[in-house]
């Protein structure tokens, strides 16, 4: 979201401005730094980013960031909900598939064998594309599930870090805020619409 933007919800918008909780200090702060770059000469993603209450719903029309398996069974977990509420596609397990993305974090093997984590060698490609497609969709909104932290079992300080370059039109789970950004006071947590879901 521009600032221009976040300036109108903040001055404008009490019924749902995520920023007007926080007050005009956050929107001083985003202008403030609103001129900083990170070290790849993009805006400074952390000044505007928001944070979510980890399984729960978006608001609607928002993309569903998941992790899933190659095979792209979406059985259990984010990836079963991806399916029935996002249009996630069984047998897709990787990429932008109607109001979801998929990012792998186990192999493709068979039913009877249990399935293998991938390494993070593998699965950081992955994410590094999916920040570039968000990058190149900034008119969409995309909620990033914990990735990696459920099922495929990875600690959440493996897992955040890698998302740290992800732009403002992201929102992280709240369990990864000390990970994205550990010497800042914090945006705002949730946003509008949000359902509580526990799987």
């Amino acid at each position: 979201m521009a600032l221009h933007e976040v300036r109108r919800l903040v001055l404008s918008d009490d019924s749902h401005g995520k920023y007007v909780k926080s007050g005009s200090g956050a929107l001083q702060r985003l202008e403030a730094r609103s001129s900083e770059r990170t070290a790849c000469g993009r805006d400074h993603c952390a000044m505007s980013r928001t944070y979510h209450v980890d399984r729960t719903i978006p608001a609607q029309g928002a993309v569903w960031v998941f992790g899933s398996n190659l095979a792209g069974r979406h059985g259990k977990g984010a990836a079963e909900i991806a399916v029935n509420q996002f249009g996630a596609k069984r047998f897709v397990g990787k990429g932008r598939v109607g109001q979801s993305y998929a990012i792998a974090t186990k192999d493709g093997r068979k039913y009877e064998k249990p399935m293998a984590i991938l390494s993070l060698a593998i699965i950081k490609p992955q994410i590094e594309e999916f920040i570039e497609h968000a990058r190149s969709h900034p008119q969409d909104q995309f909620f990033i599930t914990r990735v990696g932290c459920e099922l495929a079992g990875y600690d959440n300080d493996e897992i955040a870090p890698l998302f740290r370059d992800a732009p403002s039109n992201c929102s992280m789970a709240e369990e990864w805020r000390p990970f994205l950004e550990p010497d800042q006071p914090g945006p705002t947590t949730g946003q509008s619409g949000e359902q509580q879901l526990l799987w």
